[in-house]
């Protein structure tokens, strides 16, 4: 396991490489100038070489980007064009939002493996047909749309929960109900996914031998459902689960526009509009990495939810 989860982490170089060499020349080779974005309209030809001289965006374009690894190499993201400031820190003070949601957004997600095994227990009776319409729902509906709709009726109708923002401490009265709607907004999609994905594995388990032989050894029906079926269904389900954490660690940059979430999604969308390529380049970077480590952390959870795998 150990040789398995070293050699996982070595052929995360070149994909981090080949990550961080598209996005610098998407963002170098595409149409604008930050030098004149950052001048302005009045700005002249001289103030303009002069901010691109201050930004070394008169260097070449290799000579650029080595600069830009050997940063990352000592941990430094650069400076924000815009802001004057370091990325490292612009990304830290946002990251608390972004984990939160994310958090949140993945206990929304988990109920659809609830979901998926009563439905598929309960094949074909109301229960099942009521669930799977749900999940077609879930699935289809958009993010943005679905997140008006909740401010619609439970901030401004109901009063419930607030309409924007999240409140600190996160995990104070406040800040729980501060999460609800958005964490429902993100998290719907993905329960609904794995609901319907745990409803078909758990159709298929439920018909193997291993749990006919369970049955008549006597066992109760709840342990042969959730300790033998369930768990030789999880490995597609946690495969989805991953993605789906990586991708809310990079923030859902819809999301965290409707609730005015200052996030990791916001912030790139941001960083994109105003050519701010140190602030693009590290949010990238770091989106890259937080996908790469949750499926190391897939991966290496397969041995233990099948242990064929580690056999192997």
């Amino acid at each position: 396991m150990t040789q398995y989860a070293l050699r996982r982490l070595l052929e995360t170089v070149p994909i981090l490489l080949g990550v961080t060499l598209l996005t610098f020349l998407i963002l170098h080779l595409s149409p604008g100038d930050p030098a004149v974005l950052i001048g302005g309209p009045t700005a002249t030809a001289e103030e303009i070489a002069n901010i691109r001289a201050r930004l070394d965006l008169d260097r070449p374009l290799p000579e650029q980007y080595l600069t830009f690894l050997g940063g990352l190499v000592r941990g430094d993201l650069g400076e924000s064009v815009q802001r004057r400031e370091s990325v490292r820190s612009m990304i830290a003070v946002r990251l608390p939002n972004t984990l939160f949601l994310a958090a949140a957004s993945m206990l929304v997600t988990l109920f659809g493996v609830v979901l998926g095994v009563i439905a598929a227990t309960k094949q074909n009776s109301l229960t099942d047909l009521s669930l799977m319409t749900v999940s077609l729902l879930g699935v289809s509906i958009p993010n943005f749309w679905l997140g008006l709709m909740l401010i619609i009726w439970f901030s401004v109708d109901l009063r419930w929960f607030p309409a924007a923002g999240l409140a600190r401490p996160f995990f104070s009265w406040e800040g729980l109900q501060a999460v609800v709607l958005p964490a429902l907004t993100l998290g719907t999609a993905g329960m609904a996914l794995v609901a319907r994905l745990t409803r078909s594995g758990m159709l298929e388990a439920l018909q193997q031998d291993y749990v006919r032989t369970a049955r008549a050894k006597g066992l109760a029906d709840r342990a042969v459902v959730y300790r033998h079926a369930l768990r030789n269904t999880l490995v597609p389900v946690v495969t989805i689960l991953g993605l789906n954490f990586g991708y809310l660690l990079g923030g859902a940059v819809v999301t965290e526009t409707v609730f005015a979430i200052n996030g990791i999604g916001r912030l790139t969308v941001d960083s994109i509009l105003a050519r701010d390529y140190a602030v693009v380049q590290g949010c990238v970077v770091f989106i890259a990495s937080a996908f790469v480590f949750v499926n190391l952390l897939v991966d290496l959870s397969y041995a233990f939810l099948d242990p064929k795998l580690r056999y192997q």
